[in-house]
């Protein structure tokens, strides 16, 4: 005859006190920190990384750009020397500011009504 084993019930409900209220708050706290840990050395990483990024799209838009503006100022030269405006201006003479005259120091007297 085979033996029958009878499942066991935990009917026993885990009990909260102080102290293992504590160590979980304990074992949050230190969870929580490891993972800030992480995700700011994530972050650092990823900051390096765009930064390079930028660096090198900024060299390569600054070749391109010196590179379209000679080949535009090329092929608009002539035409704007068609319309006079081929050469470059002197900037006009700027009128020097007029001089103020200093306020006059209050003295303190007063002229007598007549």
């Amino acid at each position: 005859m085979v033996k029958q084993v009878k499942a066991r019930r935990a009917n026993r409900t885990p009990q909260v006190n102080s102290h293992t209220l504590w160590l979980a708050g304990l074992g949050a706290v230190s969870l929580a920190r490891k993972q800030a840990v992480k995700a700011v050395a994530l972050a650092q990483a990823n900051v390096a990384g765009l930064r390079e990024r930028a660096v090198t799209l900024a060299g390569e838009l600054g070749g391109r750009m010196s590179a379209v503006k000679a080949e535009a100022d090329a092929r608009l030269r002539p035409l704007l020397a068609r319309f006079g405006y081929g050469g470059k201006r002197k900037p006009a003479a700027r009128k020097a500011p007029a001089r103020r005259r200093p306020a006059r120091a209050a003295t303190g007297r007063r002229r007598k009504a007549a």
